[in-house]
């Protein structure tokens, strides 16, 4: 199984196969397959390729994504960093727009690629990233899509699911 981890790359080819991975989620959509069957078959390959890809090498999320804290995360990054919650807002939240209230991009928090905050006092949108192990997989195509130039990991589960449901099908009907 080969794993693409250059994000220059992984950008190209998301564009170049835009309108492949539209289609490939419609079929998904339209699929007959279980829930849990397609949950399961994700499972199984984001943690063979998980395991091949260091999120601390790659760390694109932090740099391009900017969660908006709910009040109780705000409150409980502040203790964690040991400042008043409107210090940490002043200088960790963005102030205006239509993205107030998120985390600046690329990450504040972020330090050498790796997150300044233990993994036990950070939102869920930040640990549960990229996702993938959330119940429903086929509910949440649109969001794997947005995410699937940002992580190598999404990118190489959806090529891998690709592959073993859509590619092989779409053989094994040209050969009729």
């Amino acid at each position: 199984m080969h794993i693409e981890t250059d994000l220059r790359k992984i950008k190209e080819l998301a564009q170049q196969r835009e309108d492949e991975n539209w289609k490939f989620r419609s079929f998904l959509k339209a699929s007959s397959m279980s829930s849990e069957e397609l949950d399961a078959i994700v499972r199984e390959l984001y943690t063979e390729v998980a395991a091949v890809i260091d999120c601390q090498a790659c760390a694109n999320c932090c740099r391009l994504l900017a969660p908006k804290p709910t009040p109780a995360e705000i409150d409980n990054f502040a203790a964690t960093l040991q400042m008043p919650v409107e210090t940490f807002k002043a200088r960790y939240l963005m102030q205006e727009g239509e993205r107030k209230g998120q985390l600046s991009r690329p990450c504040p928090l972020l330090r050498d690629n790796v997150c300044s905050v233990p993994v036990e006092h950070r939102p869920p949108d930040c640990v549960d990233y990229p996702y993938l192990l959330r119940e429903d997989f086929r509910s949440r195509l649109f969001g794997v899509l947005a995410n699937y130039e940002i992580c190598p990991i999404v990118f190489n589960v959806y090529e891998q699911l690709k592959a073993r449901l859509w590619h092989r099908r779409r053989v094994k009907h040209a050969k009729w």
